[in-house]
C-alpha cells in the first residue's frame, strides 16, 4: 500500500525543497512511521482515560517526565483503538514550519491518500509564517473532515520540541 499513496501524494517523491541550503532534502520516513509495539507495562486505566477522550473530545495531550512512558502507553492505546494512525515523530525543533507541517501531512497520507491536495499542500510551498499558523489549523481540520468516514489516531510524539523551537526564534 505505500507504494499505491506514494503515487496519490503530491509530497511523496520523498524530495522536498530546502529553500536554505539551495537542493533537495528527503523525509526520514522513520518520523512518519508508527513505532513498533514494546513489551511495557500495560496501564489500562490510561488506556481507558484516552479511549474517553477519543470519543468526547478532539484532541488529547499526554505530558509527563522524560521516561514516564507516554510513548509506550500512546503504541498500546493506538493498536487497540480500531483506528488508522497517523504517527509524526518530531526528533529535533522544528524551527521551520513548512517542514513541521510537510511531515505531518504526509503521515497523514500513508493513512489518507490524498489528504492535503484541497489547498494544504499548494499553501504550504509558499513561504509560511508563525502569523499564518491560525490558517494552516483550519485548513488542516477542514481537509481532515472531508475524509470523516475513514476515521484516524493522529499522533504528534515529542510535539514540545515543535513549541521549544518557537521559543528560540521568537
Amino acid at each position: 500500500t505505500e507504494n499505491a499513496s506514494q503515487s496519490d501524494n503530491p509530497m511523496s517523491n520523498e524530495q522536498l525543497p530546502n529553500e536554505n541550503a539551495g537542493h533537495q532534502w528527503k523525509l526520514i520516513m522513520e518520523k512518519i512511521a508508527a513505532p513498533s509495539p514494546t513489551a511495557s507495562l500495560r496501564r489500562p486505566r490510561l488506556v481507558a482515560l484516552l479511549d474517553q477522550s477519543l470519543h468526547s473530545c478532539t484532541s488529547t495531550i499526554i505530558t509527563g517526565r522524560a521516561g514516564s512512558g507516554k510513548t509506550s502507553l500512546v503504541i498500546d492505546f493506538a493498536e487497540d483503538c480500531e483506528r488508522r494512525v497517523a504517527w509524526y515523530k518530531v526528533d529535533a525543533p522544528e524551527t521551520e514550519l513548512r517542514i513541521f507541517f510537510q511531515y505531518l501531512i504526509s503521515s497523514i497520507q500513508a493513512q489518507r491518500p490524498g489528504f492535503g491536495s484541497y489547498a494544504l499542500c499548494s499553501f504550504i510551498e509558499q513561504p509560511l509564517e508563525p502569523s499564518q499558523v491560525p490558517l494552516l489549523a483550519d485548513m488542516f481540520v477542514y481537509e481532515l473532515e472531508l475524509q470523516l468516514a475513514s476515521r484516524l489516531l493522529v499522533v504528534v510524539d515529542d510535539l514540545h520540541l515543535v513549541c521549544r523551537s518557537e521559543e528560540h526564534t521568537s
